[in-house]
């Protein structure tokens, strides 16, 4: 391609084979720029229940979301922790129909909070599953994320995060969107 010429290129994504009784977690940025990825997700989350349901054995769900600090009113919202009885999804189909876009004003994001909140246990993930997060995001997150700003004891670094993550047998689908930055959560933080 030419300089100031441009392609469509059309793209199928096929993600990994579910394992049998996995715990799947969604997990989104809900801040402004996150508009319509939010509500395409809002209408394709029965449905994608559904498939996931269809298609391995005693499936559990939550959500959650996350916006930054310390401009919005909360980094992480655990809004649908993995039940200990089935729901068929509902707390989590309720959760994911709350999410509203909005904040986030630097840029940066609260994801590395959020998903170390996950991978020291917050969800409740069941013992003998298969933990699995499904985030949506489009912007980087903050790096380091300092004590001082998220009231731990310690900073969240993303490769304190990423041992974090392999420590607890935690899976991520990471789905990266250019609605914000152009290198999505791949981009300069």
């Amino acid at each position: 391609i030419f300089p100031g010429e441009s392609a469509d290129i059309n793209k199928t994504v096929t993600t990994p084979e579910i394992p049998p009784k996995p715990d799947i977690y969604f997990l989104a940025d809900t801040t402004g720029s996150m508009y319509s990825v939010i509500n395409q997700v809002k209408i394709d989350a029965a449905a994608t229940l559904a498939t996931i349901a269809g298609q391995t054995t005693d499936p559990r769900f939550g959500a959650g979301d996350y916006k930054d600090f310390p401009y919005d009113t909360y980094a992480y919202n655990n809004a649908a922790s993995i039940p200990a009885a089935d729901d068929a999804g509902a707390a989590a189909l309720a959760a994911i129909g709350f999410w509203s876009a909005g904040g986030g004003y630097d840029g940066s994001e609260g994801q590395f909070y959020a998903l170390d909140q996950i991978a020291n246990g917050v969800v409740n993930w069941r013992a003998d599953s298969t933990k699995i997060v499904v985030w949506f995001g489009d912007a980087p997150a903050h790096d380091p994320v300092c004590q001082a700003i998220s009231g731990l004891g310690y900073d969240i670094t993303e490769a304190s995060l990423t041992a974090a993550l392999v420590a607890a047998e935690i899976r991520v689908v990471a789905i990266s969107t250019t609605t914000g930055f152009p290198a999505a959560l791949d981009d300069d933080p």
